[in-house]
């Protein structure tokens, strides 16, 4: 050890000797298991990020409840911000879930998972983070300003720090939603040459003529009413649309115009939208539905997490081999059919133990198990379960 940061044979750097490696080779998926949890638990225990002694008490102003993370979530974020910005960003929170005892966890009911550390991000519309934030509470003290940004409040305030290294006057456009949305930080970011628009709050909106709940009652589902009006040198519209209840726009480039049509949710055929449709069609048609690559890794994904798993199912009971046999003896976890009928490496060895066979409806007894599969089949003159297993 040396000034607090983990060095010498125990570093971080250092990899043990690999003791078990399992690896399933699609290309994508890959587990491996280096070291066992005792000694991770021990290298975790000596790994520090930043000087301890440098920690400032919990009684002083500027104690930064982040210190002990702090040189490692900037490095994340110099390295997030070199990949170049994209014209269409977006900011909102994000939940990073934990069962951690920490003070700065924080329970979200509209989350997934409710508990864990609360991050502003500012991402685009592909999903990848170029800048985020881990909330402390102490968002909003002036530490954390630059001397030529305004005090716009806590929830502005973080819009203002995560667009700092936005390019400037380049039709860059920020997306947020009603918890960030006021005319001062859309000002904040027009004069800067950012354009913005997102869900806004009514009583944000001082002398406003869609704060009229009368009015807004009496709009018929679909229609919208606008306000263009301008705060300093900055063009502003406001935009009300009637959806299942009002939703309340603001914008410094967008407003109500151009006009078109799109398709809703029809409870009568319940089709969503176009992907529903699509998909429908091609099985009407017994056409194979067409994937992206990403919804073709989560098919994967998913075949790997559950092969060998069995749910209790009412009614009559089927006899398939990725099913739950109608027997109380302990099941046998069986492979996905991709890799029980591939017809690589499956050879008979002897087992350790006879046992029975694993073949559905037959109740003799073996000593043949596959190697590839690791479960135990028949062969002989009168059963043929082993062939049978790997055609079927």
């Amino acid at each position: 050890m040396h000034n607090g940061l983990l060095s010498g044979p125990d570093s971080f750097l250092h990899v043990p000797k690999v003791r078990d490696y399992w690896s399933i080779e699609l290309g994508f998926s890959q587990i491996y298991k280096c070291m066992s949890r005792t000694r991770f638990e021990a290298i975790r225990s000596c790994l520090h990020f930043n000087d301890n002694s440098k920690l400032l008490p919990v009684t002083d102003i500027n104690h930064d409840r982040l210190h002990k993370l702090r040189p490692l979530v900037d490095y994340l974020n110099n390295k997030f911000k070199s990949v170049p910005y994209r014209q269409d960003l977006s900011l909102d929170e994000q939940l990073c879930a934990t069962k951690a005892h920490s003070y700065l966890k924080q329970y979200l009911p509209a989350k997934p998972h409710k508990w864990g550390f609360k991050l502003y991000v500012l991402c685009d519309y592909k999903g990848y983070a170029y800048n985020c934030e881990i909330y402390t509470g102490q968002e909003n003290q002036p530490r954390f300003r630059l001397p030529s940004e305004p005090d716009l409040g806590s929830s502005s305030n973080i819009v203002v720090r995560l667009s700092r290294d936005v390019p400037q006057y380049n039709n860059y456009k920020i997306y947020f939603d009603n918890f960030y949305t006021s005319v001062p930080v859309m000002d904040y970011l027009y004069s800067r040459g950012i354009l913005s628009l997102g869900t806004v709050r009514t009583n944000r909106l001082p002398n406003c003529k869609l704060n009229d709940s009368k009015m807004q009652k009496k709009l018929l589902r679909g229609k919208s009413i606008e306000y263009i009006s301008s705060y300093k040198n900055t063009p502003i519209s406001a935009l009300t649309w009637k959806d299942n209840k009002p939703v309340t726009l603001l914008s410094t480039y967008a407003g109500k115009l151009p006009e078109t049509k799109v398709k809703r949710f029809n409870r009568s055929t319940k089709i969503v939208n176009s992907w529903l449709l699509y998909k429908r069609v091609r099985e009407e048609q017994n056409l194979p539905v067409q994937f992206e690559l990403a919804d073709w890794r989560k098919k994967i994904a998913y075949s790997l997490t559950k092969s060998g798993d069995f749910k209790n199912q009412r009614g009559r009971r089927s006899i398939s081999i990725e099913t739950k046999r109608a027997s109380t003896r302990a099941l046998a976890m069986h492979p996905t059919r991709a890799v029980r009928t591939d017809g690589v490496g499956h050879s008979q060895i002897r087992a350790n133990k006879r046992g029975r066979c694993k073949f559905p409806k037959c109740n003799g007894y073996t000593w043949i198990q596959c190697n590839k599969c690791d479960i135990l089949l028949c062969n002989s003159k009168t059963k043929t379960c082993f062939n049978r297993y790997h055609d079927e």
